[in-house]
């Protein structure tokens, strides 16, 4: 036997489900927007903090198409075969005016993160539209195939920097031995460094600095492992 209304409540505890999940999803979008603005990554942080920081604009941008693609509005155009097409170039020019305005701010914007937005966006389009039914599948497995494989490779600086901020805590009170690739990551500065293989004085390597005429060229050893309590002398050599 099944109890009187027993459907009917069913069905609003999947509305109010739907309804929480949703503010949720809001609630997310606005703090994560508002980061955009506020906060971030300082100069002395981490490599991997700012590289899992600017991955937040991939989720952000997800959330937003996510939120979108349940409108009204969204429905309405869904049949059109441009309404994708339409969905990525609001994307962009949203992302293009958010860089903008963080440049009002002082802030630095970046082409880079505009590239992050549209990929949040493709991820959304991607496994949140539910195909019609009937229609060929191989569109969309397409479409998400590319779609992780972008984010994937959206994720290889934040997986460099956390190996290498790895390799510099093991090898620690060694700052640079200037062996591996990844070592330059930890310099910065106005001129250009590369690995050479002409002269060391251990290992294999050294870095090579190209100085120019221009102001204040020259690196800067940035992150590195910054407790030195129990040591008493830094050596180098040139």
């Amino acid at each position: 036997m099944t109890p009187t209304g027993g459907g009917g409540n069913g069905c609003c505890r999947s509305w109010r489900c739907r309804f929480s999940r949703t503010h949720l999803k809001i609630a997310a979008a606005v703090l994560l927007a508002g980061l955009l603005f506020v906060g971030g990554p300082g100069y002395h942080a981490p490599r991997s903090f700012g590289r899992f920081w600017n991955l937040g604009h991939i989720v952000l941008f997800f959330l937003l198409t996510d939120l979108f693609l349940q409108t009204r509005f969204y429905q309405k155009c869904a049949r059109s075969a441009g309404a994708i097409w339409g969905v990525l170039a609001a994307a962009l020019v949203l992302g293009a005016l958010v860089e903008l305005l963080q440049a009002r701010i002082g802030r630095l914007p970046a082409v880079g993160d505009v590239a992050l937005y549209l990929l949040g966006t493709l991820l959304a389009l991607a496994f949140r539209i539910k195909p019609a039914a009937g229609s060929v599948r191989w569109p969309q497995r397409f479409l998400q195939t590319t779609a992780v494989l972008m984010a994937a490779a959206a994720c290889l600086p934040l997986a460099a920097a956390l190996l290498d901020e790895y390799r510099a805590a093991a090898a620690f009170p060694r700052l640079a031995s200037f062996e591996t690739i990844t070592e330059l990551g930890r310099w910065e500065g106005g001129a250009g460094r590369t690995l050479s293989g002409e002269v060391f004085r251990d290992g294999r390597r050294s870095l090579e600095i190209s100085l120019t005429r221009a102001k204040y060229s020259g690196v800067a050893l940035v992150h590195f492992p910054r407790d030195w309590r129990s040591h008493v002398a830094l050596e180098f050599s040139v």
